[in-house]
């Protein structure tokens, strides 16, 4: 962490304006950001082709109201996710748990659903990377079962969620069909003692990304039956389909679904 990182405190609310830049040929148009407004600057890297800069304003509502849309409905949607970890933070009833294991699914030779180039693997770790830093703003600790493009085997993702002591366990997956029509989000878990996470992850996904709701359901996926945590595996629409498929390769849409499985979580956590 450079020192200019330093001095933003851990709650600091995180940029209603994100500027996600890929390679040299982006040219953003941030003409209502002026000096009075903004009271620092934050990077997020990547990887050599994806840098984040995030804004903190100093009139948050003010800026809001300038943003277009969808931008403003993904801010507001991280400004009350964190509004509501503080205000858990400050009831004074400890948290059941303090880590959240994330499994963004797949990965290196196993590509997952995959349709016009576009492999559930990426979608799942893009994702996944952007739940890790909501949950570590809201004052989560993290583990990544995975935090590069790897193959990870399934026993040893269980395996590294059973490690953890107060922990819940999430797997971020992407969908697919042999039906081009199949669309929606669903969301999978096993135990009992998790079922109250899983409506709570899909209630917070379908009212966030008006996405069709496909429900909670129950499954015997080897991650969920063999990590004692209360755990979930979420599916966040269907590669194969194009309107979805098109809708994930848009960041801010990977954001708002990062955001709204994370203020699940905060409210889990009551």
């Amino acid at each position: 962490m450079r020192e200019a990182d330093q001095k933003f405190p851990k709650f600091s609310p995180p940029s209603p304006f994100q500027l996600e830049a890929t390679g040299d040929r982006a040219k953003p148009s941030a003409t209502f950001l002026h000096q009075r407004t903004i009271s620092g600057v934050k990077t997020f890297n990547y990887g050599k082709n994806l840098n984040i800069l995030s804004f903190y304003l100093k009139h948050f509502c003010k800026t809001l109201l300038c943003l277009p849309e969808p931008m403003k409905q993904t801010c507001l949607s991280r400004f009350l996710l964190l509004l509501a970890s503080l205000l858990a933070l400050g009831s004074g009833s400890a948290m059941a748990f303090s880590t959240v294991v994330i499994d963004p699914g797949h990965g290196g030779a196993d590509l997952g659903a995959a349709d016009s180039y576009v492999y559930e693997k990426h979608i799942n770790l893009d994702v996944a990377r952007r739940l890790e830093r909501s949950l570590k703003e809201a004052g989560f600790k993290t583990i990544m079962t995975r935090s590069r493009d790897e193959f990870i085997a399934l026993s040893e993702r269980s395996s590294m969620a059973n490690r953890q002591r107060n922990a819940i366990f999430v797997s971020v997956h992407f969908n697919s069909s042999y039906r081009t029509a199949a669309l929606g989000i669903e969301t999978f878990y096993r135990s009992s003692n998790s079922e109250k996470l899983a409506q709570a992850v899909q209630r917070e996904l379908i009212k966030n990304t008006r996405a069709t709701d496909r429900g909670v359901k129950t499954a015997n996926f080897a991650v969920l039956r063999e990590t004692k945590h209360p755990s979930v595996l979420v599916e966040g629409g269907f590669v194969s389909n194009k309107e979805e498929r098109s809708a994930m390769c848009d960041p801010i849409y990977r954001q708002v679904v990062a955001d709204s499985i994370a203020r699940a979580v905060v409210q889990f956590s009551r």
